[in-house]
């Protein structure tokens, strides 16, 4: 029997950009999604900050590659690195965990709604990162974030720190 409607990849790829979005509007931020089959710079969404917009690959998992520090690894496609190597603004990539069961990454209490999901991310370096991308537990993808991406940005035209 077929399944009507997204496979589970499909969702997971939706969720992911839902999950971005509802961080994004918590902070005051708006994005831009990348439509469908117009991916050819290997990202899925741009975060409007103040100066630019920054660039973001989404990745969303149930199972994540954990490093031996339990940090979590995503592979990279050889023309990832190459696309992104060109960009004059950051562009980040961020995991999105969420439970086995699809069922289970949104649950419906009486008051509230509640994601039981987590993210992590790392901001891609075309010097370390050529065949992955180590992304750091202790970079939890919350509201907050944004502000340190706004910083990186700036650093990048005042030609601070990379």
């Amino acid at each position: 029997m077929s399944r009507l409607g997204l496979g589970i990849d499909g969702a997971k790829s939706r969720y992911s950009q839902a999950y971005l979005s509802a961080v994004c509007s918590q902070s005051g931020h708006t994005l831009q999604e990348g439509r469908q089959d117009e991916d050819c710079w290997a990202v899925d969404t741009t975060v409007d900050l103040t100066a630019a917009p920054v660039l973001v690959q989404l990745k969303c998992t149930s199972s994540p590659k954990a490093t031996r520090a339990g940090d979590y690894r995503i592979s990279l496609k050889k023309d990832w690195v190459e696309k992104w190597s060109v960009k004059q603004v950051p562009v980040y990539v961020m995991l999105v965990v969420v439970p086995p069961l699809q069922h289970e990454w949104i649950e419906q209490a009486d008051l509230q709604t509640v994601h039981r999901a987590h993210a992590y991310w790392e901001r891609f370096d075309p010097g370390s990162h050529d065949k992955s991308i180590v992304v750091p537990k202790k970079q939890r993808f919350q509201a907050s974030t944004l502000s340190t991406w706004e910083t990186q940005l700036n650093d990048v035209f005042s030609g601070g720190a990379a």
